[in-house]
């Protein structure tokens, strides 16, 4: 993404000409949001996809061990210890995704230390890719296909024709998340599915929070999304949407106090964080979506 040529007078929003939007397709108007960690915040302003300048930022030393176990600003605060919670989101997510893909090859984008994956094991061929080298040898370690790295054609080459893709609050940190969805969308079967959870840009949790909404988090987020923009990427990469929900999910009540902690400016222990790794609990604030985008069955000639 190319910065725009900008002046921002304190907080009022500037307007950036011919800035290309990866939904509608083409160079469109954007509203120059804020400032925030460093990077420059876009709307669109046909579709209202947002997107950030990713300045300095090194994914890949930032997404280490170090952003599972609780020592990257914004990462997890547990994550190995909270896998019993985990893994029963992921049990639940396996059983909805089963009735629209029963069965058939599986690969999961972003797969962490691999939970998601176990689930999925029992009905599915998985694979997967993670760019943290520890969290993918930790992966490796109980018998799943995670190779380190991001994703690439050779890899998609060697697994062959794929029915299910997984992205978990991926899409999002991705540089280019229209190629990565058409590269998957050339793989995936007749009928094949991506699934896909990412930041809702269009909820009202993040119409009234702003700039301080708790997803509003670049450069590691380069991406927020609506419903419209979701839509706009997949057409442009070959897939339609098939369902789009702001379902309940199960999470570690680690991550609701870390949340607190930094709404109120408190940094709690690192024990408390171990502990409550351990015990779940059903948040929803209704701005995140569920995303199924299918490639079509049949294609009409032109």
């Amino acid at each position: 993404m190319e910065p725009a040529a900008v002046i921002v007078t304190q907080d009022i929003p500037a307007l950036a000409r011919g800035r290309s939007c990866i939904a509608c397709d083409r160079p469109t108007e954007h509203n120059l949001l804020w400032e925030k960690n460093g990077s420059r915040v876009f709307r669109c302003v046909e579709c209202g996809l947002g997107s950030a300048t990713r300045g300095n930022f090194d994914p890949t030393r930032y997404y280490t061990a170090d952003f599972f176990n609780g020592n990257t600003e914004r990462g997890y605060p547990d994550y190995i210890n909270s896998e019993n919670v985990l893994r029963s989101e992921f049990r639940a997510l396996t059983n909805r995704l089963r009735q629209i893909v029963p069965s058939g090859t599986l690969l999961e984008i972003g797969a962490a230390y691999g939970f998601f994956l176990l689930e999925a094991n029992a009905y599915y061929r998985v694979h997967g890719v993670e760019l943290a080298d520890e969290a993918a040898a930790f992966a490796r370690a109980r018998g799943l296909d995670v190779r380190t790295g991001g994703l690439t054609r050779q890899i998609l080459e060697q697994i062959g024709p794929i029915d299910v893709v997984v992205m978990l609050d991926v899409i999002e940190h991705l540089d280019h998340p229209r190629a990565t969805l058409a590269l998957c969308g050339e793989f995936l079967a007749p009928g094949g599915v991506v699934l896909l959870t990412t930041p809702d840009f269009a909820s009202a949790f993040a119409r009234i929070t702003g700039k301080r909404w708790r997803n509003m988090t670049p450069p590691q987020h380069l991406w927020y999304f609506t419903r419209d923009s979701i839509a706009g990427v997949a057409a442009t990469a070959g897939l339609e949407l098939f369902q789009i929900s702001h379902p309940w999910k199960h999470v570690p009540i680690s991550l609701v106090a870390q949340l607190i902690g930094r709404c109120i400016g408190v940094e709690f222990p690192r024990a408390v964080f171990t502990s409550l790794s351990k015990v779940g609990i059903s948040v929803n604030l209704f701005d995140v979506m569920r995303v199924v985008l299918r490639k079509p069955r049949y294609t009409v000639p032109i």
